[in-house]
């Protein structure tokens, strides 16, 4: 019985040791039409794309140190965000960041890195009808169905680097009924759900469901390419890059014993093949 228990224990040994062989001498970590954009060497967390897929924002990880870093798709040039440790987007030219120093807010502009700060008001604030009549571009969360938590409200006026505001409401819809406002998605990316998520030229579509991703051919319904998430990954999609080149995804490790040794995984970026 004995003999019999040690022969099993050791057939597992043996399997879980050629499993690890393989995870990181054999295995392939780049699946086909997939490129990187951000290495795991950078330790990407808090990662977001752009609303119109052409920036994204990311906290890199350097010996402990948090860095918020800037890539311009278009160009694959970088900039640092100095102080902050998290931003997210509120336009396609807009940050808000937390700085590193006393966790406060701050507006970025991302075309030319200028600081602004944004007051945080609550929606009982005297100030908060003349705020709304005067507002240069008004920015909803539309993340979930529930009517509590922010919006932002910019000047959009560099002579004006003050009267940018986050308004914390319990009941966003009463408080800008009758104003135009923008719904963005803060920092957050796509939902997996069984549903067509279309190219900006309209000429693709992909499906995230389960453990794929694929890009579709939106006349034809031909499928293009598919990222296939590893069993030990945790899958977030970005969303279209600006010129309906692909998508962009990033994996998170689930903590399983087998899984694959980056447990930070990189940016990629699920290409349509030429």
């Amino acid at each position: 019985m004995q003999r019999k228990f040690l022969f099993t224990s050791i057939l597992i040994f043996l399997f879980l040791c050629c499993g690890t062989l393989y995870y990181f001498f054999v295995y392939d970590p780049l699946p086909p039409n997939v490129e990187i954009v951000v290495t795991v060497k950078e330790e990407p967390k808090q990662w977001q794309l752009s609303p119109n897929g052409d920036k994204i924002v990311y906290t890199a990880i350097d010996s402990q140190h948090a860095q918020v870093r800037l890539l311009f798709l278009d160009n694959q040039q970088k900039q640092e965000i100095e102080n902050s440790e998290a931003c997210g987007w509120i336009s396609n030219i807009h940050l808000n960041c937390q700085s590193s120093k006393d966790y406060s807010t701050f507006m970025v502009n991302t075309a030319d890195l200028s600081q602004a700060h944004i007051q945080i008001i609550g929606m009982d604030s005297p100030q908060l009808l003349t705020i709304l009549q005067q507002a240069g571009k008004i920015y909803r969360d539309k993340k979930g169905e529930e009517d509590v938590g922010f919006f932002f409200v910019l000047s959009e006026d560099k002579n004006k680097p003050n009267e940018n505001y986050q308004i914390n409401s319990i009941d966003i819809d009463t408080t800008l009924k009758g104003y135009t406002y923008t719904q963005i998605s803060f920092l957050s990316n796509f939902a997996e759900q069984p549903i067509k998520i279309y190219s900006p030229n309209q000429a693709y579509y992909f499906v995230w469901y389960g453990a794929n991703v694929t890009i579709y051919n939106a006349k034809t319904n031909q499928q293009l390419a598919q990222y296939d998430r590893d069993p030990a990954e945790r899958l977030e999609v970005g969303g279209w890059a600006w010129d309906s080149s692909g998508i962009y995804l990033k994996g998170m490790s689930l903590g399983l014993i087998m899984s694959h040794p980056n447990s930070d995984f990189p940016i990629r970026k699920l290409v349509i093949p030429k």
